[in-house]
C-alpha cells in the first residue's frame, strides 16, 4: 500500500470496545507491554461470548470479559504474564461454578497472550488482511513463544506462517500455500472462512503434537463502504457515516483535509494515486465517489467497473457528468 493509513479508536458496544486490533494498537501507544484475554471457547452458561476480550497492562486495563472473580483472576494472571518474558502465552480453563464460585455454571476456556511494541508490524499487516475481506489469524503456542499465520480468502483458503520476531505477512505470501501448517488447524481455519462472519466464532483446537492454536476472523461483521473525497460533501458525508455500525475507509491525497483525530472506527488513506487503492478494498464493498476531480472520478470508477467485484457504487455529479459516465 502506498498510501499513509491512519486508524481512529475502535467503535464501542455498550461502553466496551468492539474490535481488538485497533484497540490493542492504542494500548501499546501507551503501555510497551499489553496481555489480551479473550474468551476462546465457551462450553453452558457464561458471562461473556467468545470472541470477547479485555487489554491489561502495568497501568491500566480496557474491555471485560464478564466480571467476577472470573475476571478478576484473569486479571492477575495477565499481570504475571506482563512479568514473565519468558513466556508468549497460555490457555487458562475456568469452571465457573467448581473454580471461581460463579453461578453461571458453564465453563470457559481464556487465551492470554502478551504483545510489545515489536508486535506493531504484525497486528498492522493482520489489520491490512481483515480490511481486505475475509480474514483468519491463528496464533500457536510453540515452546515459550507464539507463531502466527495470516491467511486471506483469495480464490483458495490459503495459511502462511509469520514468526513473531520477524512478524512478516507479505502481501504475496498470504495467498500462498499452506506449508508447514498441519492439517488439524487447516481445517478448522477452513471452516471458520466458510462461516457467515455472525457465527463466525474463534476456534481453539490442538494439533498431533499437542500444541495449542487459536484461531479468530480478522475482517469485521460490518459492511466495508469506502468513501474517495475529503472535500466539503466528504467531510460532511464522512461524519455521518462515522456513526453508523458499518467500516469506513476514508481516501484522498489532499491530507491537509482530514481531521487531526477522525471520528471512531474510520480509516484513512492519504495515496497520492488514488485509484491505486481500489486494489486494496475487499470484494463486496460500497463505493462512494466524490473526489475535487472529474477525471480522477472517471478513473476510478473505470477500476472499480473493471473489478466488478462491489456491493455498490455511488458517483457524485450533475446530469452532464452521468451523461459522460456513461462512456466509462
Amino acid at each position: 500500500m502506498s498510501g499513509s493509513p491512519q486508524e481512529s479508536g475502535s467503535p464501542r458496544e455498550n461502553g466496551l470496545p468492539r474490535d481488538w486490533l485497533p484497540t490493542l494498537v492504542r494500548f501499546l501507544d501507551r503501555e510497551p507491554v499489553v496481555v489480551r484475554i479473550v474468551v476462546a471457547e465457551v462450553r453452558g452458561s457464561t458471562p461473556r461470548e467468545p470472541g470477547a476480550f479485555m487489554l491489561v497492562g502495568r497501568d491500566g486495563v480496557e474491555g471485560s470479559i464478564g466480571g467476577g472473580q472470573l475476571e478478576w483472576e484473569a486479571i492477575a494472571g495477565a499481570r504475571e504474564l506482563l512479568e514473565d518474558a519468558a513466556v508468549s502465552a497460555r490457555v487458562n480453563k475456568v469452571v465457573l461454578g467448581a473454580d471461581v464460585g460463579q453461578c453461571c455454571g458453564g465453563v470457559v476456556s481464556l487465551w492470554l497472550e502478551r504483545f510489545t511494541r515489536e508486535s506493531l508490524e504484525l497486528l498492522g499487516k493482520a489489520g491490512d488482511a481483515g480490511a481486505r475481506g475475509r480474514a483468519v489469524l491463528s496464533s500457536t503456542i510453540r515452546g515459550a513463544g507464539v507463531e502466527h499465520n495470516v491467511a486471506r480468502r483469495a480464490g483458495a483458503v490459503a495459511l502462511t506462517r509469520a514468526g513473531v520476531e520477524a512478524a512478516s505477512v507479505a502481501a504475496g505470501a498470504v495467498a500462498g500455500a499452506r506449508a508447514g501448517v498441519d492439517a488439524g488447524v487447516a481445517e478448522a481455519a477452513d471452516r471458520l472462512f466458510r462461516e457467515p462472519r455472525q457465527r463466525a466464532h474463534p476456534i481453539l483446537t490442538r494439533n498431533v503434537a499437542g500444541e495449542l492454536t487459536f484461531i479468530e476472523r480478522l475482517d469485521d461483521e460490518f459492511p466495508a463502504v469506502w468513501l474517495y473525497g475529503a472535500g466539503h460533501v466528504g467531510q460532511a458525508l464522512a461524519r455521518i457515516l462515522a456513526e453508523l455500525p458499518l467500516r469506513l475507509t476514508w481516501i484522498d491525497s489532499r491530507a491537509e483535509l482530514f481531521p487531526e483525530t477522525p471520528s471512531g472506527g474510520v480509516r484513512i488513506l492519504r495515496d497520492a494515486d488514488s485509484v491505486t487503492t481500489v486494489s486494496e478494498a475487499p470484494v463486496g464493498a460500497y463505493f462512494i465517489v466524490m473526489s475535487h476531480s472529474h477525471p480522477l472520478d472517471f478513473a476510478l470508477c473505470h477500476a472499480l467497473l473493471e473489478r466488478n467485484d462491489f456491493a455498490w457504487l455511488g458517483l457524485i455529479g450533475s446530469a452532464s457528468k452521468a451523461a459522460g459516465s456513461d462512456r466509462v
